[in-house]
């Protein structure tokens, strides 16, 4: 380098001046014998906190260190042997405070006469902060919108999908890479209105949006998916760039399907209920003081066999002396008494209400009386019972107080209730276990007002079953709900397709990097490839050789949603147009990778005779321009997202704006929010010991620090929440502390799920110990005792005798192993150690290790290679390899055995795999042998407790957050698969 070259001729002893002295980057001049420093300039003092005099004579080893096996030193001599030397350090800077760490860059050049080695330093600490901290925001936004539970599409100013996460891609069956670059009006996403008629070209909600700047709510469209037809509530709102410019929209989708079609019944039920009253049979009376009739009209007269009026003027006791209900009813009607009862009259059954009027003296003054014949809905009823019965699905209605009205056959068959339930309390119904929840669901549906869908997991007579129940609210005429029916059906299939569904799409893997350009020549018809260069075979991931054999080999290449805009622009580039287009390539590598494509027609004589193009790889250009869309659009959607509590606050903790859902969350205005002290609000101003710790929440993010918040507060009409977010600083481009934002989430269900999951610890912990000392002692006795029997009088035994020994000492060997394993299985939630970073590939060692006795003995192999490392309890992790690799011995069958195990990156997960050559599983055995004490054989042959050790290793893989199972053909051997998460640094 420049700079170097023209120092080496400079006083070695002291400053050298010129260009050297005045660099803007720090340099050091190294003696390339000892690698003492010579001489710095005035940017290498400021930056070691050190004097020029203070840094001589000392050694790259005295002034920074290399990450890894290679030392400072180590690298500085291979600097001044002529080696590529440029490596990141870490190096101590001395400060008034102390000596802090920074993360430099170094480049070792030496000098042309070999007697100086020059160091050139960059510092990296700020650049990594701020990649870090970016690192950290694009996470927790995409994370959040993981957890939304609501479709999410971004449109960008032109209308083209930029981003739609999992719950859009469900509600319209699609996959991402189905909506990425499409336009709103795309043929793929066929929306139509709820008469499922097509929208015009101004009726899509985009350009609604687009077109008035509005934001819309909540309206329904009908769309064609590759699933079936749906209805779909749209939400959406305008995105405005920092110039005021429309600048796209985010859209919120939810299947409502189901509700929009229950909606449309009840409206139908509704009609077809008005019309009926309008010819219902009903009987309107009056009565005086003395019980005489002194009005009688409706059609309901007509079935009890009278005419409006022929009632009139007679004593209601004479009329119906023979009816006592009808008596006893207009007595205690004439005291005073409203009374609602059902008559029969006439064969006829009706509903009569009977409402005393008292004048102002409080003297009875008239009975009003409205009869209705109700005997067709009797009949109907009883036909209905009868329907309710025979539907496919079970049917339910309960009380307020928990009364069972009515379960038909199918819902008790699913709920596992045996005999009528109707009369009786739920509680005496349900078990325990599902009672709470089913209760929670009934208490949902009436807070909410409207039906609430969930799902359980139930033992049924086939196993385990997950069943859908959708819960209303049955209210009164004056809008009081009294009751509860709901719907339920089995949706077991259905839950074990999205479970392998979503393993599927889980499976993502994108190649990218950025090659030289390709360049290429067609003739005029794209029939004769005339050149291309070996760029294009990193970029198109095919050989050059297979496009030359068939020129449109290329095609193939290329993503299939973008084969058919690259044809039409090939047509016109053929017809003499010029043709720009970005585009997918490389199936190689999924199609991950973006071109930019420039097409140009040469001419001769007006016709086109041959196109020349280049293409350049985008890939990363478009990496970084959905980042910064998705980064800018997702803080727009985080601030209304519906699931958190968001606000923004000055530096000084006031609050300036806060999201709907906070505002649902606190029990006062926004006007009496937004302008006050954060500690001062609803939220925190109940407990002053809150208010201390929040005001301390801010002081630390003002000055620049991100603050884990975990707090309960009151909720809005009764009861606690529990919330748990952060307050984090929001800087300018100085790193000035400019704004906090404050935002949260409701967990109190996970805060009690995991006091319920530490109470189950508990219980689970006791009957370890019991396992482990009560029971154990009682069988040791019987053991040593019937091994006393066999020393002592084994003379006297005869065959059978000797065979009865065997067998007791048989059983209780084989009851000490199924105790040892209980033990096995219960320690692993009780027992486990913190999770660490673990080398699998270590781990799978030291299983191996444990069992090379039987691994020598069975003359067998176990092969591994490529195993990442992972968050997980060591322990166990090795537990969960020796395990399975014992599992593939003792169940393989006769002869050796072989064992593979791999991983595969797959997305958020790895999926490991530990494959054996054996006798394989039978398919009725494959779901039970996680189930403990269950094998993959009929029949257990040892003494030992089977089916222990896979339902172990399940146990440790669940308490892993991830899952296991198996793949088997009988004598084909058997893979065990099963995952674990990735650390946060790792997805």
């Amino acid at each position: 380098m420049a700079t170097g070259s023209d120092s080496t001729g400079g006083d070695r002893g002291g400053g050298r001046g010129g260009a050297f002295a005045v660099a803007p980057e720090p340099i050091l001049v190294h003696d390339a014998g000892s690698g003492a420093v010579l001489d710095a300039n005035e940017a290498a003092t400021e930056l070691f906190g050190r004097s020029r005099d203070r840094l001589r004579s000392t050694t790259p080893a005295d002034l920074w260190s290399v990450a890894g096996e290679r030392s400072a030193a180590t690298v500085f001599d291979r600097a001044a042997d002529g080696a590529d030397a440029t490596v990141e350090a870490e190096l101590p800077v001395e400060t008034t405070d102390g000596t802090e760490r920074r993360r430099v860059e170094v480049v070792l050049e030496p000098a042309p006469d070999g007697a100086e080695v020059f160091a050139f330093l960059r510092d990296l600490t700020e650049r990594r902060e701020l990649e870090l901290e970016l690192r950290h925001e694009r996470g927790v936004t995409e994370r959040v919108l993981d957890t939304v539970p609501t479709g999410i599409v971004v449109h960008d100013s032109d209308g083209e999908i930029t981003m739609a996460n999992e719950r859009a891609e469900t509600a319209l069956s699609l996959e991402t890479a189905d909506l990425a670059g499409k336009l709103y009006d795309d043929p793929v996403i066929d929306l139509r209105s709820v008469d499922g008629d097509p929208l015009a070209d101004d009726e899509y909600p985009f350009a609604r949006i687009e077109r008035t700047g509005e934001a819309i709510e909540a309206e329904h469209l009908r769309v064609e998916t590759p699933g079936g037809e749906c209805v779909l509530s749209v939400s959406g709102a305008p995105v405005w760039d920092d110039d005021g410019a429309f600048d796209g929209a985010v859209m919120a989708i939810e299947d409502v399907t189901a509700a929009f079609e229950n909606q449309a019944r009840i409206r139908e039920q509704r009609d077809r209920l008005e019309s009926l009253v309008e010819h219902l049979p009903v009987v309107l009376f009056s009565l005086d003081a003395d019980g005489v009739f002194t009005f009688s009209e409706g059609r309901g007269l007509r079935q009890l066999g009278l005419e409006p009026g022929d009632l009139e003027g007679q004593s209601v006791f004479d009329v119906y002396a023979d009816n006592p209900s009808i008596v006893d009813a207009c007595e205690r009607a004439l005291d005073g008494e409203s009374v609602q009862v059902t008559h029969e009259a006439a064969s006829r059954v009706f509903d009569t209400q009977y409402r005393p009027i008292v004048g102002d003296d409080g003297d009875l003054e008239q009975v009003i009386g409205v009869s209705l014949d109700v005997t067709d809905r009797v009949e109907n009823e009883r036909r209905l019972e009868t329907l309710l019965e025979a539907i496919p699905a079970g049917v339910f209605m309960t009380h307020l107080d928990g009364e069972v009205e009515f379960m038909n056959d199918r819902m008790r068959a699913l709920m596992g209730v045996g005999g009528d339930p109707a009369g009786r309390d739920i509680a005496d119904v349900l078990p325990d276990g599902q009672l709470a929840a089913i209760e929670d669901h009934h208490e949902a549906a009436i807070e909410r007002d409207g039906p609430v869908e969930r799902e359980y997991t139930v033992d049924g007579p086939a196993g385990e079953q997950t069943v859908q129940t959708v819960v209303a609210p049955v209210s009164t005429t004056a809008g009081d709900a009294y009751a509860v029916v709901g719907v339920s059906r089995d949706v077991t299939e259905r839950v074990q397709y999205e479970r392998r569904l979503e393993e599927n799409g889980a499976i993502l893997s994108q190649l990218t990097e950025t090659t030289d350009d390709a360049f290429w020549l067609f003739d005029g018809s794209f029939d004769e490839l005339l050149f291309v260069n070996d760029a294009y075979e990193d970029i198109w991931g095919q050989s050059v050789d297979s496009l030359r054999e068939d020129p449109m080999e290329f095609m193939s290449g290329i993503h299939p949603d973008d084969r058919e805009s690259v044809q039409a622009a090939m047509a016109r580039v053929a017809e003499g147009e010029s043709a720009d287009l970005e585009f997918r390539v490389n199936p190689d590598e999924e199609f991950g990778r973006w071109v930019s494509v420039s097409a140009e027609p040469v001419f001769r004589d007006d016709e086109v005779v041959r196109v020349a193009g280049i293409s350049r790889d985008i890939t990363e250009r478009k990496r970084r321009e959905r980042d910064l869309e998705r980064s800018e659009r997702q803080l727009e959607a985080v601030f209304n997202d519906p699931q958190l509590l968001v606000g923004l606050l000055d530096t000084d903790g006031r609050v300036r704006q806060i999201n709907d859902t906070a505002l649902g969350y606190a029990p006062a205005d926004r006007a009496d929010i937004e302008g006050t002290e954060f500690a001062e609000t609803a939220w925190w101003n109940h407990d002053p010991e809150l208010q201390a710790d929040v005001r301390e929440w801010v002081d630390r993010a003002a000055d620049g620090e991100y603050v884990d918040v975990t707090a309960e507060h009151p909720r809005p009409g009764g009861g606690e929440i529990n919330v748990e977010g952060t307050i984090r600083p929001v800087t300018d481009a100085d790193g000035t502390v400019t704004s906090l934002i404050a935002s949260s989430r409701d967990v109190t269900e996970r805060v009690e799920r995991e006091r319920q999951l530490a109470e189950s610890n508990e219980r689970l912990e006791k009957f370890a110990y019991v396992a482990s000392h009560d029971l154990q002692e009682p069988l040791r006795t019987v053991s040593n005792y019937v091994e006393l029997l066999a020393d002592e009088y084994a003379d006297a035994l005869d065959e059978d005798g000797e065979r009865f020994i065997d067998v007791a000492v048989t059983g209780s060997q084989r009851m000490q192993s199924m105790i040892n394993g209980l033990l096995d299985y219960s320690r692993v939630t009780t027992r486990g150690e913190e999770f660490r970073s673990v080398d699998a590939e270590r781990v799978v060692g030291d299983a191996v290790d444990d069992i090379s006795v039987m691994l020598e003995e069975r003359e067998g192999g176990v092969e591994w290679s490529d195993l990442p490392t992972v968050e997980a309890d060591r322990d166990q992790l090795r537990r969960l390899f020796q395990n399975l690799v014992t599992n593939a011995f003792e169940h393989g069958g006769e002869g050796p055995i072989n064992v593979e195990i791999s991983a595969t990156d797959v997305g958020d997960t790895y999926r490991f795999a530990v494959a054996d050559d054996g006798a394989g599983i039978a398919e009725n055995r494959q779901e039970k042998i996680f189930r403990i004490f269950k094998s993959g054989t009929q029949y257990q042959t040892s003494s030992q407790a089977k089916g222990i050790g896979l339902a172990v290793c399940d146990n440790i893989v669940q308490r892993h957050g991830g899952e296991i199972w198996v793949e088997s053909d009988p004598d084909e051997g058997a893979t065990f698969y099963f995952t674990i998460e990735k650390s946060e640094d790792d997805r």
